[in-house]
């Protein structure tokens, strides 16, 4: 198993990978382990030559296992777990009611979960929901009534001890009663009773605040929805010495304050103050300077000057290639070879895009893995590659201290090139061209791509290369971030196909994976076969934890157990819960943790409609979290069969946020929430919001 800094934890199957070469009208596939060919590569568990079911070696090449019926095991790997199974039909084990068939197996009248055999089978426990108005977990109390939902904002678990609205002109001397909660914040440890005031802002506002007391600590959060989550964006925690903060602008919103009893405030709101977009100052403190504050956006200092309009766009005084911002634009040439960055693109000789192929910087030492050879207009090619095994050659310019694998193509004419890459392991990725006799692999470095993220495909377009020979790396940005993927090269003419860029390039109607000429794509094939065992789209996503997946009969909902369902997840509507680490309904190892068999618990959500999602860990202490969002995987699965995302927090007590790709409608996806690493202890903050 690869050992990642717990900065990248995330989860991540290998593939296997296909080499397509194409060049002119021909293609050339390579294919990889091929089940019944006699030979067990791979991931071929056994392979007798044949694809029969039922000789010990099944038609997927995976060992044959006789379904025991009496263990929670999916032993034969058919998506049916004991009884379930149609191979236990008789056994011993499977007498009486067999909870969840959608079988009357007793002939009393009732049907699985409504019989009363199966009131304690895990298929049929429900935890507590609490705003459905019924007893889910049949503890005779419904919703609010029932302890488990003490801390469901619908049930004052958000509430504040004060509530003001309030304008430009107001103050408040606080705490303004004497009523104190039993709450924890994320600037101190303990839960101890404070006293929380919630502020509501309708215009923009200044804030000053000013905090005395014995202990002289306040926590300043807005509310992301205080009508239906505890859901927080931390702004300050205020503190001795100086126990005062200053913020020239609040937006409108709704803003907590929360305190230890015995801790007094001053709250004072003054006239907002707006960032100046040409002064250099960053006047609303908000950390983004003139034209890189977004309230500049159209501001006439931030128009971008055009530099062959004899017009002063953005306003300075100076026209054109007098302006400053033109230098780039309105500069020579690249002189390849003299040294100097002559185009004023921060690239000078053989690293300038201008100068690949040039007679100047031919020839290379650069030792290459694999060789794509030469490349024509309307190629697609790919191959496999691995940091694994290989040394560290080079360290590529945007990060990657790690062991690199490089391939090479070349282009016999201009094309616009598409690179597609996949991983296992964290890889930054360089384009490079020759750079003369002696040269390594990097030192004609065109452009270097930091790593989309632990195990994350990424995909680049480079327009216009020249006629020239060119190398591609992967390169492991630690060396314990190794791995293995697939680069893929698409190579386009001008009135080609482009595969990614939106755009009908060859106006025939159809669009990048739309389009026949994208079909070979990995990325455009989409994971067609959810329980062949392999990433089909090359995605890193294998079967049902790949979102395409989601909702087939292959990966419809299992036996996972919720502890605590969430409901929808929309735009707008973040959701929220607590999370105690130390205990838990069960129990689990997730894969990006360091320790088995650690308290878990299982939340969930459904999405409306297809959505980024942010998910946020508020760590409280020093506890250590970690989190895996997993879809159904089908019968009889469980919660972390199909993990598709698996994240830690990058040290304890420290928050971290991931965000997902798009994910489709529907659901439920499954939140697992657990210690990364033994003792289990503390609590944790999960917030979801719909991006």
């Amino acid at each position: 198993m690869i050992s990642l800094p717990s900065l990248f934890r995330l989860f991540f199957t290998a593939g296997v990978f296909v080499l397509a070469l194409s060049a002119c009208d021909e293609k050339i596939r390579y294919e990889g382990p091929v089940c019944g060919d006699g030979r067990t590569e791979g991931t071929e568990a056994c392979d007798d030559g044949n694809t029969q079911d039922g000789d010990g070696c099944s038609r997927f090449c995976r060992l044959e296992v006789a379904e025991r019926c009496d263990n929670q095991t999916d032993d034969d790997e058919n998506g049916w777990i004991d009884c379930l199974d149609p191979a236990c039909a008789g056994d011993p084990a499977c007498t009486g009611e067999i909870c969840g068939n959608g079988l009357d197996d007793d002939e009393n009248g009732s049907i699985d979960c409504d019989d009363p055999a199966c009131l304690h089978h895990v298929t049929c426990q429900r935890p507590e929901a609490c705003d459905n108005g019924l007893d889910d977990d049949g503890n005779g109390l419904a919703d609010c009534d029932d302890a488990a939902c003490a801390g469901h904002p619908l049930c004052g678990g958000c509430d504040p001890t004060d509530d003001a609205t309030a304008v430009v002109g107001d103050a408040f001397s606080l705490p303004r009663n004497a009523a104190t909660v039993v709450r924890s914040s994320p600037c101190w440890a303990a839960a101890d009773p404070v006293w929380v005031f919630r502020l509501r802002l309708s215009s923009p506002a200044g804030l000053r605040l000013l905090v005395s007391g014995e202990d002289g600590l306040l926590f300043l959060a807005r509310e992301e929805d205080p009508d239906g989550t505890c859901g927080l964006d931390t702004l300050a925690c205020v503190q001795p010495p100086t126990g005062a903060l200053d913020l020239p602008l609040l937006p409108p919103g709704v803003y907590r304050f929360t305190a230890p009893a015995g801790t007094t405030a001053s709250i004072s709101l003054v006239e907002p103050v707006y960032e100046v977009c040409d002064n250099g100052f960053d006047d609303d403190l908000d950390g983004d300077v003139d034209c890189e504050d977004p309230d500049c956006a159209g501001a006439t200092a931030c128009l971008p000057e055009v530099c062959d309009n004899g017009v002063d766009d953005n306003g300075d005084g100076l026209i054109d290639c007098e302006d400053t911002a033109c230098a780039a634009a309105c500069a020579p040439d690249e002189v390849c070879g003299n040294g100097v960055d002559d185009d004023l693109d921060e690239r000078a000789d053989c690293q300038d895009f201008d100068c690949a192929g040039s007679a100047t910087c031919a020839g290379s030492s650069c030792v290459v893995h694999f060789d794509f050879g030469t490349l024509h207009r309307g190629a697609v090619a790919a191959a496999a590659w691995s940091t694994v095994t290989t040394p560290n050659a080079l360290i590529a310019s945007c990060g990657g201290a790690g062991p690199d694998f490089t391939a090479s193509f070349s282009l016999d004419a201009p094309a616009n090139v598409l690179l597609h890459f996949s991983q296992s392991g964290s890889h930054s990725v360089t384009l490079s061209t020759e750079a003369g006799p002696g040269t390594g692999c990097g030192a004609g470095e065109l452009a270097c791509m930091p790593s989309p993220g632990l195990h994350l495909p990424g995909t680049w377009s480079f327009a216009g290369l020249p006629p020239a020979r060119y190398f591609v790396t992967a390169d492991a940005v630690t060396t314990d971030a190794t791995g293995l993927g697939q680069f893929e090269l698409q190579v386009a003419g001008p009135l080609d196909e482009w595969c990614q860029n939106g755009v009908d390039d060859n106006a025939d109607g159809f669009t990048d994976c739309d389009d026949a000429a994208c079909a070979d794509l990995s990325f455009c094939l989409g994971e067609t076969r959810c329980r062949d065992g392999l990433d089909d789209n090359a995605d890193g996503w294998i079967d049902c934890a790949d979102v395409q997946c989601m909702g087939t009969t292959a990966c419809g909902p299992g036996a996972c157990v919720v502890d605590r369902p969430l409901g929808s997840l929309a735009a707008g509507a973040p959701l929220s819960a607590w999370v105690d680490l130390s205990v838990g309904p069960g129990t689990a190892s997730l894969p990006c943790g360091l320790s088995p068999s650690l308290p878990a618990s299982v939340l969930s959500f459904s999405l409306p409609a297809a959505a980024r999602v942010r998910l946020r860990l508020l760590p409280e202490d020093f506890s250590d979290p970690a989190l895996a969002l997993a879809i159904p995987a089908g019968v009889g699965s469980g919660c972390l069969d199909a993990v598709h995302l698996c994240t830690g927090v990058p040290a304890p007590g420290i928050g971290a946020t991931v965000e997902t790709a798009e994910l489709p409608a529907g659901g439920p996806y499954y939140v697992v929430v657990s210690a990364y690493a033994a003792p289990a202890v503390g609590r944790v903050q999960v917030i979801l919001n719909a991006m």
